[in-house]
């Protein structure tokens, strides 16, 4: 999972920025170990199907819908024959990362419509987001449906390709969120738990491993080449419960309220 391939970055959004030249190294390295790419709504319904995969098949993914990926990462993927799977928050399509205001990064540009109209068509999937990037299982039910169905709505109608993979802000969600991901007609969702996923995850649990600009190449390659064992998705399950209650505390407490005004 990456978020934005770029050259500069405030301290707080740091380890969410690979620079292209790092990216560039560790999709090349992928690429010369062998490693295929497919879409995660292809590894769902390879999964939901139970085709078995070729063993080295990754499944590339970019959240939030940041400029830089059309500019600086897709082509690198494009040299590599890699695809990847593209999760926009829609209310920000063609404007600045508002949601980012905490982290200093309020001002960084997001792809516009010609940009994904371009990307749609060239074999990138466009998948969901939310709209404005609140943390889900935070929501009244009417709120989180909006959240969901919103960003769904919003794609297919104007890319005219159906929208069906779901990626949860901040990587949490509940059964609620995901029930109610399933009803409104995605087949898979994204969870960030650190482990490599396995043809057991549930569909809209799906874990994904997060790539910073500390990795090396050797370090993607060897992430994204074995299986978690039992104990690592323990430890990584907990983790992930841990900082989910200590976030969810202090946006209760301090951004909760202020982030919803300030999105309206």
């Amino acid at each position: 999972m990456y978020h934005s391939v770029a050259t500069s970055s405030t301290p707080a959004f740091s380890d969410f920025v690979v620079s292209p030249e790092r990216f560039e190294t560790q999709i090349h390295a992928l690429a010369v170990a062998g490693f295929t790419s497919i879409t995660m709504s292809h590894l769902a319904a390879a999964r939901a199907a139970g085709v078995a995969l070729p063993e080295k098949t990754i499944a590339l993914t970019f959240d939030d819908g940041f400029l830089d990926f059309a500019e600086n990462a897709l082509p690198i993927l494009q040299a590599h024959d890699f695809t990847a799977t593209l999760y926009m928050t829609t209310r920000f399509i063609g404007g600045r990362s508002r949601w980012l205001a905490p982290e200093g990064e309020a001002d960084r540009p997001m792809l516009s419509w010609a940009d994904l109209e371009t990307l749609a068509a060239g074999g990138v999937e466009v998948g969901a987001h939310s709209d404005t990037h609140p943390q889900l299982d935070l929501l009244a039910p009417q709120v989180l449906a909006r959240e969901l169905m919103v960003p769904k709505v919003t794609l297919e109608d104007r890319l005219g390709v159906p929208v069906t993979s779901m990626a949860y802000p901040f990587g949490y969600s509940t059964r609620e969120v995901r029930q109610m991901t399933a009803h409104l007609g995605y087949t898979n969702g994204c969870v960030v738990s650190d482990v490599v996923s396995s043809g057991d995850d549930h569909p809209y649990s799906t874990p994904r491993l997060t790539v910073t600009g500390s990795h090396s190449a050797a370090d993607v390659v060897l992430m994204s080449g074995r299986a978690s064992t039992r104990q690592e998705r323990t430890k990584a399950l907990l983790r992930h419960h841990a900082s989910r209650g200590l976030r969810r505390a202090g946006l209760k407490k301090k951004e909760s309220a202020a982030l919803s005004r300030s999105l309206r």
